[in-house]
């Protein structure tokens, strides 16, 4: 089994050399999807190596050759990890463009400290010039979108986080949406049980071919090569999650691209202002901060018969001016102020 794993290995090096182009050609060619917005502007989401890119839509197979499970395993964890530093700390060092506006800074680490508040990453900037770190989180406006990559890219040593500073740093959520891409989260209506609780409307959707099968088709439980790792975390969907785009994204016709499942006329529309308690319980889980302190899985628990996705709270959330229970359980006996989740 060492042996082929190691072979699997060798199979990724060998093919991160053949196809691994550049970032500007990268970032032209395969940036995909758009963002949760209500409005015409497009938001390039995901950032794809070529090897991801040809991974995921089975371009490295046919022609008489099947990846092996070793080969896909070792694919995978090259081109999507977690980030740890050498002593196993989750640090996620990142520097600023230095073409990125110092106003749009000031927003982006405002939106990023909730990471730090309420889980184990620790986004940690650096300068331009610190060579310290093996991979780095370059943020920029690239002036093509705002996008990450899914997790840390091995291949990559300086991996783009592009912020379009007009359109998506205006608002807490929007930001945090591509730090949770960067930690190596994927949108929440590509879940493999997504189908009890969403219905999405393919056919009306303005698409383009790969940008459209990568941002809203499902990653499990049947996909050949992405795990469903939602599942394996055992978490209810989450309809608030910064991850959900808004149903009436891209529609052709007044019908919603995202509806519930129980009632397709009527859009998911995500209320959250940040990130949402199942959010942060997604991330303590996915870098098993629990292990560092027990605090990060300290929940309080809903009403009675609220909803699956409204069950429970992370004690940072209370009193924090928005309910995460429906029926305001974490806003009740509040003794201090409402939280600023203003830009």
């Amino acid at each position: 089994m060492a042996a082929a794993l190691q072979k699997g290995m060798q199979e990724a090096d060998a093919l991160a050399a053949q196809f691994q182009a550049d970032q500007a050609d990268v970032g032209e060619l395969y940036s995909t999807g758009s963002q949760r917005v209500n409005s015409n502007s497009v938001f390039n989401d995901i950032m794809l190596t070529n090897v991801q890119r040809l991974f995921l839509d089975g371009s490295l197979e046919g022609n008489g050759r099947t990846l092996s499970s070793d080969e896909r395993t070792a694919i995978k964890n090259k081109e999507w990890k977690l980030w740890t530093d050498k002593q196993g700390n989750y640090i996620v060092p990142f520097y600023f463009d230095p073409k990125f506006p110092q106003s749009a800074r000031e927003r982006v680490r405002k939106a990023i400290q909730d990471f730090t508040d309420w889980t184990c990453i620790r986004f940690t900037e650096t300068r331009l010039s610190d060579r310290s770190y093996d991979h780095r989180i370059r943020v920029s406006d690239t002036g093509k979108g705002c996008f990450s990559y899914v997790g840390l890219v091995d291949s990559v040593s300086s991996q783009d986080l592009s912020l379009d500073v007009v359109q998506c740093t205006d608002e807490v959520w929007e930001i945090q949406h591509e730090f949770m891409h960067a930690l190596g989260f994927w949108h929440e209506q590509q879940r493999g049980d997504r189908d009890d609780y969403v219905y999405v409307d393919r056919g009306n959707c303005l698409q383009s071919h790969f940008a459209f099968s990568v941002n809203y088709g499902k990653l499990g439980p049947n996909h050949p090569f992405i795990d469903d790792e939602w599942l394996d975390l055992g978490d209810s969907y989450d309809y608030n999650s910064v991850m959900q785009y808004d149903g009436n994204f891209c529609q052709i016709t007044s019908q919603p691209v995202i509806s519930y499942a129980n009632d397709r006329k009527k859009a998911v529309v995500p209320n959250a202002k940040r990130l949402s308690s199942l959010d942060v319980i997604q991330i303590n889980k996915k870098y098993q901060c629990h292990r560092i302190d027990k605090k990060y899985l300290n929940l309080g628990m809903c009403g009675p018969g609220a909803s699956a996705h409204k069950k429970y709270f992370i004690q940072g959330h209370k009193c924090d001016g928005i309910k995460d229970c429906e029926d305001g359980k974490d806003e009740r006996d509040c003794i201090r102020q409402d939280a600023d989740y203003n830009l």
